[in-house]
């Protein structure tokens, strides 16, 4: 989660763009990334449910608090 707030919030920092379409690309990487770690790893449901939810969210915010 860490990660995916750190990256979109380094992207939004450095992009140019008023969007929020740079750092959710990196919360899609994260995502993609984390999907094929739920897929070759087994783990709990409740942690692949909060994974799937919070990276999302935690991009968000940071590239919410980036452009601020």
């Amino acid at each position: 989660m860490a990660g995916a707030f750190a990256g979109a919030w380094v992207t939004a920092r450095v992009t140019r763009h008023p969007t929020l379409r740079p750092a959710l690309a990196v919360g899609g990487l994260f995502v993609a990334a984390s999907i094929y770690n739920l897929v070759t790893i087994p783990h709990p449901v409740w942690f692949t449910a909060v994974a799937l939810v919070l990276l999302p969210i935690a991009a968000w915010l940071g590239s919410t608090s980036g452009r601020s």
